[in-house]
């Protein structure tokens, strides 16, 4: 009992103060503390094509970046709903989310869909906006790093993801571990820009 409430104390505390926030998490944010994961902060931002929403902890961002202008919903720890992709900023991979309905659930295989440059072109001009918006460094470097990746991303070479949508790796990828390396390569981009 006294642990809950201790935790619930420091939720307050913590919500009062900008302090408790990493540097890497704008002015504004909301704050959450679950039992599980501790504190975590969400917020959103919508532009003229699109949106961007993240939900971030010290040591990483899970960024959804959607093309539909409405962008509905509010970010907790799921997704939101629309046309777009999740970067997670631990793993460096891209997921193309809601441009189909979901296949196949193991990751790692060739995915059956492809994104067109039109595509690729709208999700890049979102990350512009948003990165001319950007409050904080590690906003800025999650976005570059966003938009490098969507610059060379093969459309019609994606591999399938664990949820059901296909990623921006490509056969080469998983066959040379290339995922692998970029984790560890990219892991700490949120926090420390390497």
């Amino acid at each position: 009992m006294s642990k809950n409430l201790a935790a619930i104390l420091m939720l307050f505390l913590c919500a009062g103060l900008s302090g408790c926030a990493p540097a890497a998490i704008p002015f504004g944010a909301s704050i959450h503390w679950g039992l599980k994961g501790g504190f975590y902060w969400t917020w959103t931002r919508r532009f003229e094509h699109g949106c961007v929403a993240w939900m971030a902890k010290e040591g990483y961002a899970s960024v959804d970046l959607l093309v539909d202008s409405r962008c509905e919903g509010r970010r907790e720890l799921g997704y939101l709903d629309g046309p777009g992709i999740n970067y997670f900023s631990s793993s460096d991979e891209i997921v193309f989310r809601d441009y189909w309905p979901r296949g196949e659930m193991v990751g790692g295989n060739p995915c059956a869909h492809q994104i067109s440059e039109a595509q690729i072109a709208a999700l890049r001009r979102v990350a512009s906006e948003a990165l001319a918006e950007a409050k904080t460094d590690g906003e800025r470097r999650v976005l570059r790093r966003i938009d490098e990746r969507l610059s060379v991303v093969k459309g019609d070479a994606l591999m399938t993801y664990h949820g059901g949508w296909c990623s921006d790796l490509t056969q080469e990828d998983w066959a040379a571990e290339t995922a692998r390396r970029s984790q560890t390569t990219w892991q700490d981009s949120w926090r420390d820009g390497r």
